[in-house]
């Protein structure tokens, strides 16, 4: 039986645990789909009145996503509210083939276009809100879509199955005080801490590349896809998880982090670096000068600039080292809070790299001169 294993982090199994992590599955799960591939009829156990039910529901809310992100995707392509949509992704340079394939979508401006629609296929309010399509309004109890007006991402997990949606205010539609974005909540098959967005469509260029890309948006995952990148993923308006290093694992160490340059981007990224560095992963980062984000830089500079760039990736570890030092400044007492706030990303090195480590910022600190 093949077994794999992580000797950065350790983490190992055979192929069922191997499934589970990379697909984001439970065992039994894993064992149908295996044997699915193999040919094999697994006979199944009985199964607990309470197990049937979490099964079936789960199956009911994915059939309702699936209905949803049809639904969205025909009001984008066919409808005349929907080219206030089409005409945005145009203007930002997304082809037609990048949408169909994205299965990008439009929620029209109103209270109950996809209740209604819902309703016709069969669908109650009351699925609705648990797949978290829609909200009860207090009071009455009346239910109402939570996406309209808005440019639709559906997200899918691991194994390509739709299970939220991400929804963009477009200019001059709803409110003009409107957040920019609006997400689904949490549901019984949508936690983002567990799901990273295009894993689905990325995984085979992943393991073919031996490379991840790791950006913030929706629609950099769509840009680098766009562009020939199709190894990047995003997290889904969340730091990256225990549960994300848990997915990345196994399929490849090297992650490099192209998160936006503003003040909050160089702090998540910043914050990656000890759960990355715990997991066996040591990763590395893109400055994409004066473009915000990898969207950005594609639209700017093209491909062939971003692949030049990937060749000058740094390790993380370099801009953390580089920001806490000078955020304490050169002092002795600066450069003791500097190792002070070092010593945890240090420790979670393992041997020689954690002496290439410890090398690398006394040369910097200036600490190997005496």
């Amino acid at each position: 039986m093949g077994i794999f294993r992580c000797f950065g982090c350790n983490e190992g199994g055979d192929v069922f645990k191997f499934l589970q992590k990379t697909q984001g599955i439970g065992f039994t799960e894993a064992v149908r789909e295996l044997a699915q591939a193999a040919g094999v009829e697994v006979p199944e156990r009985r199964l607990t009145p309470d197990e049937r039910h979490k099964i079936a529901k789960r199956a009911s809310l994915l059939d309702v996503c699936d209905m949803a992100g049809a639904w969205f995707h025909s009001q984008l392509l066919t409808s005349t509210e929907g080219k206030a949509a089409r005409d945005y992704l145009e203007g930002r340079g997304f082809s037609m083939d990048t949408i169909k394939v994205a299965r990008l979508g439009y929620a029209p401006d109103g209270w109950q276009g996809l209740l209604n629609h819902l309703h016709g296929q069969g669908v109650s309010p009351q699925q609705a809100v648990a797949a978290g399509l829609a909200r009860q309004k207090e009071g009455t109890g009346r239910s109402y879509d939570l996406f309209r007006g808005r440019l639709i991402i559906p997200i899918r997990d691991g194994r390509g199955r739709v299970v939220a949606f991400g929804g963009r205010v477009l200019e001059g539609i709803g409110p003009p005080d409107a957040p920019k974005y609006v997400n689904s909540p949490e549901t019984e098959i949508y936690q983002k801490s567990k799901i990273l967005y295009g894993l689905s469509a990325a995984r085979s260029s992943i393991t073919s590349r031996g490379r991840l890309l790791i950006v913030e948006g929706y629609f950099d995952v769509l840009a680098l896809h766009q562009a020939g990148f199709t190894e990047a993923v995003a997290t889904c308006g969340t730091a990256l998880t225990a549960d994300h290093m848990r997915i990345i694992r196994p399929l490849t160490r090297r992650v490099v982090v192209l998160f936006d340059g503003d003040e909050a981007g160089m702090r998540a990224a910043e914050k990656s670096l000890g759960m990355m560095l715990k997991a066996g992963i040591e990763p590395q980062r893109l400055d994409l000068g004066e473009s915000k984000d990898p969207d950005e830089f594609i639209q700017a500079q093209g491909g062939e600039a971003f692949t030049a760039l990937l060749e000058r990736a740094e390790p993380l570890f370099e801009l953390v080292l580089r920001r806490i030092s000078a955020r304490h400044g050169a002092t002795p007492v600066g450069k003791e809070q500097t190792l002070a706030d070092l010593a945890p990303l240090l420790r979670a090195y393992d041997g020689a790299a954690r002496m290439a480590a410890i090398a690398r910022v006394a040369s910097a600190l200036g600490l190997n001169e005496a």
